[in-house]
């Protein structure tokens, strides 16, 4: 189950944040304007439902410093349409800090990696209570390539901020894992 886990969170952040051109080339904020929230420092247990796929795994944020957060995901992707094939089952390593819009907090991710572009991809998140988290994929696909700064990637989350367009259609839940 663990490995199951593992892979779906590698095969998303591949999708992600690997080699490939998806992202922004700015963030929706400065580093140096971000702030920590404890209540999100921890392991979660998370799942990703789509029609097409199930990912689980999970996802891991420590403080790196007073403004960053070392983000491990890990975990699996379960193809529904293909139940006997392997699963995939991947590890990502990102770099994440927060920016508030209009009082919705937005993470700015970006892969640590050894080569390739570090785009940034961007999260929303809110907690229903200390032990759930609910983590919302911004639409990456509403930023054009040719985006070149932090104004212009603001001015489409606020334009968007109240209209589910502006997420992909599945959120991720997570449940916080108990300490020992």
């Amino acid at each position: 189950m663990k490995r199951a886990i593992q892979t779906t969170f590698l095969v998303v952040g591949m999708m992600l944040l690997g080699g490939c051109d998806y992202g922004s080339e700015v963030p929706l904020g400065a580093v140096n304007e971000a702030s920590i929230d404890e209540q999100l420092v921890g392991m979660w247990t998370c799942v990703r439902r789509t029609p097409k796929e199930v990912m689980s795994g999970e996802t891991l944020f420590l403080q790196f410093n007073d403004r960053e957060y070392y983000l491990q995901m890990s975990g699996e992707t379960r193809i529904l349409s293909e139940p006997d094939k392997e699963q995939f089952y991947l590890t990502s390593f990102r770099r994440a800090y927060s920016t508030e819009i209009f009082g919705t907090t937005f993470l700015n991710v970006q892969n640590i990696t050894v080569s390739g572009k570090r785009r940034y991809v961007f999260y929303s998140y809110s907690m229903p209570s200390p032990d759930k988290l609910i983590i919302q994929f911004v639409d990456m696909n509403l930023f054009p390539q040719d985006l070149s700064t932090i104004e212009e990637a603001r001015r489409i989350v606020q334009e968007k901020i109240n209209n589910p367009d502006l997420y992909e259609d599945d959120a991720m839940k997570c449940q916080r894992v108990q300490e020992n």
